[in-house]
């Protein structure tokens, strides 16, 4: 999986999120193994979520990969 132009910050920001919420990560890759887009989230207390990063790559866009990648979150952060 190569995240290649989507990363819309430095490293160092995603890794602020990994670890703390690595459950609120979801992305989707294409049979090639590149990165067709990902979302990030966090909890912030038991009935408050915020998207952080939502990101699809412009090859992929119109396919409703937003809404499937706000889905995979909404169900996560169900779980949560």
């Amino acid at each position: 999986m190569n995240a290649g132009n989507l990363l819309q910050y430095s490293p160092s920001y995603y890794l602020k999120y990994l670890p703390r919420w690595p459950d609120f990560f979801c992305a989707t890759v294409a049979p090639n193994g590149r990165m067709m887009g990902y979302i990030f989230g966090k909890a912030e207390g038991s009935w408050h979520g915020h998207i952080t990063i939502l990101t699809v790559a412009p090859p992929y866009r119109l396919l409703r990969l937003a809404s499937t990648l706000i889905a995979c979150l909404e169900a996560v952060s169900d779980e949560a």
